[in-house]
């Protein structure tokens, strides 16, 4: 299933993720692709996600995916999912005691993924202490 992911994520076109989450700073090193919940091989990651995460909530439900591209350079870039307060807004709407989460997957070895402490607000941590 890596496989086949790394394979789409490296053939898809990208924007900055700043385009549609707010925001200037570093503006074209995080770029994402919105992939569609037919591809193959995110049925298969979606299905992996929905086993695993069946015991925490079974009515989690995976809605959207992007591949994220990161460049270096910048503060901050590895992965991770900003959620304006619309969204936050629009979910809380929709699902009354639920709130939009992320769940990143790191294809590639080596990938640094970090925790940010904070529900919904930006955090900034030195690096030395993250």
């Amino acid at each position: 299933m890596v496989d086949k992911l790394l394979s789409e994520g490296k053939a898809r076109t990208y924007e900055p993720v700043f385009k549609t989450v707010g925001g200037d700073e570093d503006g074209g090193l995080r770029q994402q692709s919105r992939v569609s919940r037919r591809s193959a091989a995110i049925v298969n990651l979606r299905n992996a996600i929905c086993d695993i995460t069946t015991c925490l909530d079974p009515a989690w439900n995976p809605t959207v995916f992007s591949f994220m591209l990161l460049f270096p350079g910048g503060d901050e870039q590895e992965p991770h999912q900003d959620y304006p307060n619309e969204v936050i807004a629009t979910a809380a709407k929709k699902k009354t005691g639920r709130i939009p989460a992320s769940a990143i997957f790191a294809l590639e070895e080596g990938t640094i993924l970090r925790v940010f402490s904070g529900c919904f607000t930006t955090v900034r941590i030195p690096w030395d202490t993250a």
